[in-house]
């Protein structure tokens, strides 16, 4: 019989990775990386918060000057956003980002410029504000999975928007387009619902 105490014969026992309030495993832990940037996005210059947490990528943006913005159209925003997530033309998420941003624009403007010929996705915005969302992850049948989730307030031109009100001047329009259920997102970009602004009043 062999002896036990023969180096030859000893089996190495597994390494242990101990998790923090928990015991040992062998799951991999993913890199986690938080931090906060400056850089040019949307042809304006934010400061912004990024996180990355394995597959999932989100980026949370405040501009770091609104007055001093270029200003861009939303059809150009939108190929920003396709460069950022490496989309290909006629990917999903980006062309029903696309689709809401139109219809939101097409419902503020002028019915008698819209009549003749005007393309919503010309007007001239500034980003005040936006959050970006996004997931990609390789499904087991080699597939691609991607989650687009985002939120933009915006100050457009007026001149392509709204025709004249006799009771008032518009001197701006702010308005917000969102994809996402996130009430923290939706809170700190101060999106103004009317029908909660109602529902308060009712119950005061």
């Amino acid at each position: 019989m062999p002896d036990p105490k023969e180096p030859s014969e000893v089996v190495p026992k597994e390494p242990e990775i101990v998790m923090e309030g928990g015991t040992g495993t062998n799951v991999a832990i993913p890199v986690r990386i938080n931090a906060g940037v400056k850089f040019t996005l949307l042809k304006n210059h934010f400061v912004a918060a990024l996180e990355k947490d394995g597959d999932v990528m989100m980026l949370l943006l405040a501009p770091t000057d609104s007055a001093g913005q270029e200003g861009m159209t939303i059809q150009e925003m939108v190929e920003e956003v396709r460069k950022l997530m490496g989309a290909k033309e006629g990917d999903k998420e980006v062309a029903d980002m696309e689709t809401q941003l139109n219809s939101t624009v097409n419902s503020m403007s002028d019915p008698k410029k819209a009549g003749g010929g005007f393309n919503p996705m010309s007007i001239r915005i500034y980003v005040q504000q936006a959050f970006l969302y996004y997931r990609s992850a390789k499904k087991e049948d080699g597939t691609e999975e991607k989650e687009l989730e985002y939120a933009f307030s915006l100050k457009a031109d007026t001149s392509k928007l709204l025709g004249s009100i006799d009771l008032f001047t518009l001197d701006e329009i702010y308005f917000s387009v969102w994809k996402t259920n996130r009430k923290k997102v939706t809170d700190t970009m101060n999106m103004f619902m009317i029908e909660d602004f109602l529902k308060e009043t009712a119950q005061a």
